[in-house]
């Protein structure tokens, strides 16, 4: 029986496999033909951030690892295909591509060289938050443009004043350093500065106007889900000390 892996739109594979990309360079990736699904549970190098991601709505007859050793080279070759549906023949310990205008072989990884972050995805999936908000991606890329006036720090706090939910890049640890404070929305809730690196921040894939996001004061991480048509992506970012 040949192994086949089809995917109607080429874009939200890009997009599957740029989220990847931007945290790690290599990623072990699974497939499943029972729910249709890619996904794959990669972290930062510090391991401050872990992301999960899912693309649905593939076709394959196979369940599958895929041991990806170089996720930025699979995306470009993906990129140069003509056609936006795609269909791979995983041969062996490869992925194949063949059509009259091109055709390429992606070697993957053998079983055991890789390895997923130690935690289950049912466990990423629980984590819920007691305080949300909403980051657009004008407010996102604000935030990146803010940080180079505050660039002598690398953090970013959340917090609430006065009824409004806010974001300060500054280095509340050191003395003489520059802030700028931004307003991200309203809010009843109460919420004390809570810095996180503001690389992880960067990290997030903005494949949809808006990022949904909760903070879990109990365990001092943010829960940041960003959703899309046959994407859907949660990150866990751990925070800073002051």
């Amino acid at each position: 029986m040949q192994k086949v892996l089809r995917v109607v739109e080429k874009g939200k594979l890009s997009k599957f496999l740029e989220t990847i990309a931007m945290v790690s360079d290599v990623c072990v990736v699974d497939l499943c033909s029972e729910s249709g699904k890619l996904t794959a549970l990669t972290s930062s190098t510090d391991n401050t951030l872990i992301a999960y991601c899912e693309l649905l709505n593939v076709d394959t007859n196979i369940t599958t690892t895929l041991n990806l050793p170089d996720v930025k080279k699979l995306n470009r070759i993906i990129d140069s295909i003509p056609s936006d549906s795609i269909e791979f023949n995983l041969e062996g310990n490869n992925i194949q591509y063949n059509s009259p205008s091109l055709r390429f072989k992606y070697h993957l990884y053998e079983d055991g060289l890789l390895s997923a972050p130690n935690i289950s995805v049912n466990k990423v999936n629980s984590f819920d938050g007691d305080v949300t908000f909403e980051l657009t991606r004008e407010m996102l890329n604000n935030i990146i443009k803010g940080s180079a006036f505050a660039s002598e720090s690398n953090k970013v706090y959340f917090y609430t004043e006065g009824g409004e939910m806010k974001c300060e890049l500054t280095d509340r640890s050191k003395h003489n350093t520059d802030a700028l404070s931004l307003t991200i929305g309203s809010t009843d809730l109460d919420l004390k500065p809570l810095p996180v690196n503001l690389d992880n921040i960067k990290l997030i894939n903005m494949v949809s106007d808006v990022i949904k996001l909760k903070i879990n004061t109990e365990y001092g991480i943010i829960i940041a889900d960003v959703v899309d048509s046959d994407i859907n992506l949660r990150y866990i970012i751990t925070s800073l000390t002051q």
